[in-house]
């Protein structure tokens, strides 16, 4: 069975790949924001279990500073968020979904 670190290290290899391809998919469709736009920069979405772990290790080995950069920018963007309408957005546990997809 693989490590934690293995486990971490091949999604950060898969996160990087896939990136690329979101970036050049990106470009090739020339996307910036227009009328009908869909606001998917404000959309919810669920991360998995190694996802949240691999934040949280990363945000862990930053400095002070940084840390608490972050911490601020969370917070208004979470005081934000508290006006959105949430009847308009469809959560749900990722990792609940997939372990008991039939």
């Amino acid at each position: 069975m693989p490590s934690i670190q293995e486990i971490i290290k091949a999604y950060e290899t898969l996160l990087g790949e896939v990136s690329k391809k979101a970036d050049l998919t990106y470009q090739s469709l020339n996307l910036p924001c227009k009328k009908g736009c869909c606001l998917c920069c404000e959309q919810l979405f669920p991360i998995s279990l190694v996802e949240a772990y691999s934040i949280s290790v990363r945000f862990a080995s930053l400095d002070r500073t940084s840390r608490r950069e972050l911490q601020r920018k969370a917070e208004k963007i979470h005081k934000k968020l508290a006006e959105k309408n949430w009847n308009a957005y469809q959560a749900f546990n990722l990792d609940e979904k997939m372990l008991f997809k039939k």
